[in-house]
Order: C-alpha cells, then sequence, then structure tokens
C-alpha cells in the first residue's frame, strides 16, 4: 500500500508541475503491474503504477476549456466553478 500511495503521489505532483489537472482520477482509472512471491506464499508486490484516462485532463491555467469528468470524483472547487461561478451546465 505505501509503494502504491507514494508512486500515485509521484505522479500528481509531476502532473501539479506541469499545471495538468487529471479531473478524473479514481481507482478504476489507476493501474497496477504486480509480481508473485518468489516462495509459497500467496502474495503479490507492486512493481509498477500507472495513471490511465487523461480524457477529462485539462490544463489549471485554461479553466474555460475542459472536459467534463465523473462530477463524484471531481474536486469540490472545480464543481463549484462549473456549475456556480461559471454558470455552465454538466452536461455541455
Amino acid at each position: 500500500m505505501k509503494v502504491l500511495l507514494i508512486e500515485v503521489s509521484k505522479a500528481l505532483f509531476l502532473m501539479n508541475s506541469h499545471n495538468i489537472v487529471h479531473s478524473d482520477l479514481k481507482t478504476e482509472n489507476i493501474l497496477l503491474r504486480t509480481k508473485r512471491s518468489d516462495d509459497d506464499r500467496d502474495v503479490s508486490f507492486i512493481r509498477a503504477v500507472k495513471l490511465i484516462d487523461f480524457g477529462s485532463s485539462f490544463l489549471f491555467t485554461n479553466l474555460k476549456q475542459f472536459s467534463m469528468a465523473t462530477p463524484e470524483y471531481m474536486p469540490p472547487e472545480i464543481l463549484n466553478y462549473i456549475l456556480f461561478q461559471n454558470k455552465m451546465e454538466y452536461d455541455s
């Protein structure tokens, strides 16, 4: 679990340094590559973590042009901006 959190954090840090908002980060969009333990135990180890589905991602510098993501997983401040401050419809 520690490896998973560290690798996802690294990916988010990298995206943040380039002003990229994933906007649909959820468990379904995190892929894990695992390796089975060499001994007889039924244990797997995480070898790689990848973030996928950047179809809803956008540059934070341009909030007027972005595609919508799963609203249940959107940050509240972005959803608030879309629905109230910018007066956009969710399905537009």
